[in-house]
Parts: C-alpha cells; structure tokens; sequence
C-alpha cells in the first residue's frame, strides 16, 4: 500500500509542475477528507495515541507539502518492516514539486483514549 502511495505522490508532484508549466500563475492544491480525533483527556496516556493518529491523517498532505518524508513515516516503515523503494529522481521530484494550498472537507471528529488504543493493538 505504501509502495503505490509512493507512486502517487511522485505523480502529483509531477502533476503540479505541469500546471506550473502551463501557467505559473496557477494554484494546485490537494485535499484532505479529515475526520478529526482529539484526546479524550490532557492526561499523557492519551496524549501520545492522539498525536498518533494525526500523524496517520496527516501523512500524505506532509509529503505533497514539505516534499519529503516526515521522520515518523520513515519509523513507521522501519518499525513495520517496509522496504519502499525510493528512486533519487522520484525524491528530487516531491522535493520541488510541492502543492500550493490544502483543501479540507471536514466530516467529524473523534476521540482517542488510552483504553481504545490498548484494544485495537491486541487485535
């Protein structure tokens, strides 16, 4: 899954520098469909899983913005075991490609709790 996001992403960037071509005055953005979460609490225990979950929300929009790869996507895949193959070109193409704006649609939100974390990684 990650390998063809990989590919998607380059390919927006790619898609972005052609709009630049056409016209430089162009704003090429991408959207996110975001179901928000927030922490149950203040308390640390459900502070981390919550800012665990924005990263997972959050992990195309951080590439197509920054143009590269955040360090907690690169722990995840380490973590995971994931080996995404990364050309030097399709890197230097993310890296000067990047989107213009963000675009939001908003459905809800949600909340995480330390209780609710613990029972998704037991399954």
């Amino acid at each position: 899954m990650y390998q063809t996001a990989h590919y998607e992403l380059v390919d927006s960037a790619l898609a972005v520098k052609a709009g630049h071509e056409i016209n430089p005055d162009f704003k090429i953005g991408c959207m996110i469909s975001m179901a928000l979460i927030y922490p149950y609490s203040c308390r640390l225990e459900e502070m981390v899983p919550y800012v665990q979950e924005m990263h997972a929300r959050y992990f195309f929009t951080d590439i197509q913005c920054r143009g590269y790869y955040s360090a907690y996507a690169r722990k995840m895949f380490e973590q995971k075991g994931y080996q995404i193959k990364m050309e030097s070109e399709g890197e230097k193409i993310l890296v000067n490609r990047c989107v213009d704006y963000i675009g939001f649609s908003y459905y809800m939100s949600n909340v995480v709790n330390s209780q609710s974390v613990r029972m998704c990684r037991k399954k």
